[in-house]
């Protein structure tokens, strides 16, 4: 019996959600993040609703992108500290949460190893042990986060990449 009414309810909000897509739907692709993303929104004001998450994507991958020069983790990567916007302010702190959860396992103090194997420059390559052993020094280094204002360990850089998708995700929907 107890099974019945499990699939009852199941069947029910799967008939409640296909009612929620009826409507205009559109869809957009998107490039931002070194990823193509799929957009899908439904009603009156998709179109609208689709423009102001295309927006807010590439207004994150700007503040997020190590490479951009305007962007939050640019300069902060670049000075040692630097005063950053509220959501880098979130997705930072977000991150040393989960690296605090996972026990160092997700880092994003990884910058300088990223580094090493040019996977941001194109310019690919195997580091060498010597060059790795150092570069790991700066890997799980602290990383303060007060009001507004991140300050990195001597050496330190951060890559956002492992994040920064997700974030922008839940920021957008």
């Amino acid at each position: 019996m107890r099974i019945v009414k499990r699939i009852c309810v199941l069947s029910l909000a799967l008939l409640t959600l296909t009612g929620c897509g009826k409507g205009r739907q559109e869809t957009a692709t998107v490039f931002a993040m070194d990823t193509v993303m799929e957009l899908t929104a439904w009603g009156k004001g998709a179109g609208p609703a689709l423009e102001a998450a295309k927006s807010e994507i590439y207004r994150l991958a700007a503040l997020f992108d190590r490479r951009e020069p305007g962007g939050d983790i640019f300069k902060l990567n670049a000075a040692g500290e630097s005063d950053v916007s509220p959501d880098t302010e979130a997705l930072i702190s977000r991150g040393l949460e989960i690296r605090g959860l996972t026990g160092g396992a997700f880092d994003m103090t990884v910058a300088p190893v990223m580094d090493l194997w040019g996977f941001y420059g194109q310019n690919y390559r195997v580091p060498s042990e010597d060059e790795l052993t150092a570069a790991l020094k700066s890997v799980g280094t602290e990383v303060e986060v007060n009001n507004g204002r991140v300050t990195l360990s001597p050496g330190a850089g951060l890559d956002v990449g492992g994040i920064a998708k997700g974030y922008t995700a839940g920021k957008i929907m």
